[in-house]
């Protein structure tokens, strides 16, 4: 048998200290033949400003679905930069936190904190348009199979007596609501039910399980729809008569409120639709997040608060307050006490407007007012005619126009910031 000679030992391999890569990886954490004083090189810190970004995609994909009222495309546009200011603050901390560990710091931006960004940018952008879509088209639902109309089912409810200043309430998820003051004493209400679905006869089916109902409750009416998981794309809208001294509470999460002649108190609210109210003796309380707004001929108070766009608030007797951010037109005239306007922009004052106010995203003007004016306001031209009280005006980065048809009989002080 013939012997293997065994194989000849392999002699270590030194590396000279001067090759070695900083941070290289070496058994036993020292190099052969490196300085007593050699520190192997710190890893980076990777940042937090990638993950922070995916879990705020996150959460506003969880609240626009949760929450589409909520105009998410209208605050991308006013907050976005909170996000750069966000970035800065989480850079600044973590190079301050990599200079007391003793690690390296990050560069400004990283290849993949761009592709983060781009995301970002893109999936605002796809919200913005979504809710400018859905603001101009509100019957459009994206991504849903079933046909664009359905087949409508009518139901005439129970007629019912109503007393004098009885409260009646309705409520729907999705439909208009249109009401009409009548001379009688009696409550009647027409429900229209439709809902989309892949053919007519489905359409109808899933309609009849709708069931409509009016609940006696406080010496008035409750009108509720009951809508089943089933259809949950179905539109209930309501045509109702009923006397013109009753209160009103309304409500639809998408659709258009029109009130004519009611004499009581109304608070109406539409969460994606219009609102028109005309020849109203009562206070009246509207709410809007999209759409137009359109008061005339109201003896009592008016209050409108959310955002839409144009507006439109004439014949009032008494205050007309609005409180929001409206994207549109607004116009005010006719108010014989006070007319106040508050906003992320503007905050005014005017008290008594015999005339006329209007007011875009650019400009304002104000016509024959018997009282004071008071306004605050930036990024604006300003034209203020024929007023005949004191005139406080601060405005910032635009004209400023003052125009008197007699001698000022109060102070008139005009501030402009450059």
């Amino acid at each position: 048998m013939t012997e293997i000679p065994p194989a000849a030992p392999v002699p270590p391999q030194n590396t000279p200290p001067g090759n070695i890569p900083p941070g290289s990886f070496v058994p036993g954490g020292t190099p052969p033949g490196a300085p007593a004083s050699y520190v192997p090189a710190r890893r980076r810190r990777r940042s937090i400003f990638g993950p922070l970004v995916l879990i705020v995609i996150g959460v506003l994909f969880l609240l626009h679905h949760a929450f589409p009222y909520l105009h998410f495309g209208y605050l991308f546009r006013a907050y976005w930069p909170l996000l750069l200011i966000a970035w800065g603050l989480i850079k600044l901390f973590e190079n301050v936190s990599a200079r007391r560990s003793g690690d390296t710091s990050r560069p400004f931006m990283s290849g993949g904190e761009v592709a983060v960004l781009v995301v970002f940018l893109v999936f605002a952008g796809l919200v913005f348009a979504f809710d400018r879509i859905h603001e101009r088209f509100p019957d459009v639902d994206f991504g849903d199979t079933w046909s664009e109309s359905g087949s409508p089912i009518t139901e005439d409810l129970p007629v019912q007596k109503v007393s004098p200043n009885a409260p009646i309430s309705i409520n729907t998820p999705r439909g208009d609501i249109t009401v009409f003051a009548d001379e009688d004493n009696e409550l009647r209400v027409i429900a229209t039910k439709t809902v989309r679905s892949s053919s007519e006869d489905e359409s109808r089916r899933r309609g009849r399980q709708i069931t409509v109902t009016m609940n006696a409750t406080n010496g008035g009416w409750d009108i509720l729809p009951s809508v089943p998981s089933s259809g949950r794309r179905a539109r209930i809208d309501f045509e109702v008569h009923l006397p013109k001294k009753v209160s009103l509470a309304l409500q639809t999460g998408n659709g258009d409120i029109n009130v004519n002649g009611v004499q009581g108190t109304i608070n109406a609210t539409s969460l994606n639709g219009s609102l028109e109210i005309r020849d109203s003796k009562g206070n009246v309380t509207g709410t809007v997040q999209k759409g137009d707004v359109r008061m005339s001929n109201i003896e009592g108070d008016v209050h409108l608060q959310g955002h839409g766009n144009d507006v439109s608030v004439s014949g009032v007797k008494g205050n007309a307050d609005i409180d929001g951010d409206f994207l549109g037109s607004i116009e005010v005239d006719n108010v014989s006490e006070a007319t106040r306007f508050n906003s992320s922009r503007t905050d005014l004052s005017v008290l008594r407007l015999q005339g006329r106010l209007e007011m875009d995203s650019g400009s304002l003007q104000i016509s024959d007012v018997t009282g004071n004016v008071k306004l605050n306001t930036r990024n604006r031209d300003i034209e203020i005619d024929n007023v005949v009280g004191r005139i406080d005006l601060t405005d910032a980065h635009g004209d400023i126009s003052v125009s008197l048809k007699k001698a000022p009989k109060d102070e008139i002080t005009i501030a402009n910031e450059s």
